[in-house]
C-alpha cells in the first residue's frame, strides 16, 4: 500500500499538483447518458483554477485516454492530468483529494470509501440504491445531464468544500 500511495503522489506531482487542495474531476462513466460533458468538467476547473485555492486533477481511465489530446488543445495548463493508474494507486490518489466531482461511476464509490466528500453530476432518473452512500455525498441532478450548468456544480463544490472538516480537506 505504501508502495502505491508513493507512485500516486509521484504521478500527481509530476503533473504539477503541488501547492492548494488537489480538486479532482471524473469525466468518465460507462453509457453517454451518465455522462456530464467533458467541456463542462473543464469550464469548473477554469472556475476553480481562477478561483486560485485549489488545483484541478481530472482523472481519466483506461477508456477515455483519447481525452488527453481534446484537453491538450481545449484546457492546456487550467488541470493536471495523471497518468492511468492502477487500482491501488487510483485510490491512494483519491484519498489525497479535498473533494471529487465525478459521474455516476466507479471512482466516485472509491473515494466515498476512503472519505473523500464527493459531488455526484447525475441525471434525474439514477436510482439513490446505486449511489454512494458513505460519508460526505452532496448530489446535482438534471435531465438530460447536459443540461446542468457549471456555475450549479461550483455552487455545490464550493459549499461541500467550506463544510468539510480540517481533517477531510486535504492540502498538499
Amino acid at each position: 500500500i505504501r508502495e502505491a500511495v508513493a507512485r500516486a503522489e509521484d504521478a500527481l506531482l509530476a503533473g504539477g499538483a503541488a501547492g492548494g487542495r488537489l480538486l479532482g474531476l471524473n469525466p468518465g462513466a460507462g453509457h453517454p447518458s451518465r455522462r456530464w460533458p467533458l467541456e463542462k468538467f473543464v469550464e469548473l476547473a477554469r472556475r476553480s483554477k481562477a478561483a486560485g485555492d485549489t488545483v484541478p486533477v481530472i482523472f481519466l481511465g483506461p477508456e477515455e485516454r483519447d481525452l488527453v489530446d481534446v484537453l491538450a488543445r481545449t484546457a492546456p495548463d487550467i488541470a493536471v492530468v495523471p497518468p492511468v493508474l492502477n487500482l491501488a494507486e487510483f485510490v491512494a490518489a483519491m484519498s489525497r483529494l479535498a473533494l471529487l466531482v465525478s459521474n455516476d461511476t466507479g471512482p466516485a464509490h472509491m473515494a466515498s470509501a476512503v472519505g473523500t466528500p464527493v459531488v455526484l453530476v447525475l441525471q434525474n432518473e439514477a436510482p439513490e440504491r446505486f449511489l454512494p452512500d458513505r460519508g460526505v455525498v452532496r448530489k446535482v441532478r438534471g435531465s438530460p445531464i447536459g443540461s446542468i450548468e457549471p456555475s450549479v456544480v461550483e455552487a455545490v463544490m464550493m459549499e461541500t468544500l467550506r463544510d468539510a472538516t480540517p481533517g477531510v480537506a486535504r492540502t498538499r
